[in-house]
């Protein structure tokens, strides 16, 4: 299975979704390949609230990651609500303290599906670690 997943990858890009251009660089790419602008699924798993201590930033990291999204594509989103801080190598980082209620009201802010009965919007969510599936609108 690694090796099919290796296979498939096109490229590893270096991104930044607090700078305006946000994909800032290509660690490695397969020769002849044109890295696109926009993809068809961008995932993020506990990314965007740790990148980010406030909600201004957390609604720019979910602004400039969706921006990477075609219309029609999804976004793939996990995280963990109600955290203040969390933990990488022995040291102790502050983040954005995410509620259901902002996430959804920032996806619907940047034109992604939050309607619970539609098939373009799908979330899971047991003791504040979340796990999404969100439509990009075609228009």
């Amino acid at each position: 299975m690694q090796d099919l997943a290796r296979s498939k990858i096109r490229a590893v890009l270096e991104v930044d979704v607090h700078k305006e251009e946000v994909i800032r660089g290509v660690h490695f790419a397969v020769p002849d390949v044109e890295i696109p602008k926009q993809f068809h699924v961008v995932s993020t798993v506990f990314c965007l609230e740790y990148a980010s201590e406030t909600r201004e930033e957390y609604e720019n990291a979910v602004e400039s990651a969706v921006s990477l999204i075609r219309p029609g594509g999804y976004l793939i989103q996990g995280g963990v609500l109600h955290a203040t801080e969390y933990s990488f190598g022995n040291r102790r980082f502050r983040c954005f303290t995410l509620t259901q209620e902002i996430l959804i009201a920032t996806l619907k802010k940047n034109n992604m599906d939050v309607n619970r009965s539609s098939s373009g919007f799908k979330i899971i969510h047991s003791d504040d670690i979340f796990l999404l599936i969100s439509q990009k609108s075609s228009n």
